[in-house]
């Protein structure tokens, strides 16, 4: 019968590792920077604040 059969080829498919090392370094950097500008803010702010009642 016309059974046809495609096959699936991920031969012209490759990954750029180099550009999704360096994406993820910058990512992690970027995460990172942030995370410790959190942590510093939260730092500075809680000795400056008065207890007013």
């Amino acid at each position: 019968m016309g059974v046809e059969q495609t096959e699936y080829s991920d031969a012209d498919f490759t990954y750029d590792y180099e550009l999704i090392r360096r994406g993820g370094l910058i990512f992690a950097a970027v995460l990172f920077c942030l995370g410790m500008a959190i942590i510093f803010s939260k730092k500075l702010n809680c000795g400056n604040k008065s207890s007013a009642k």
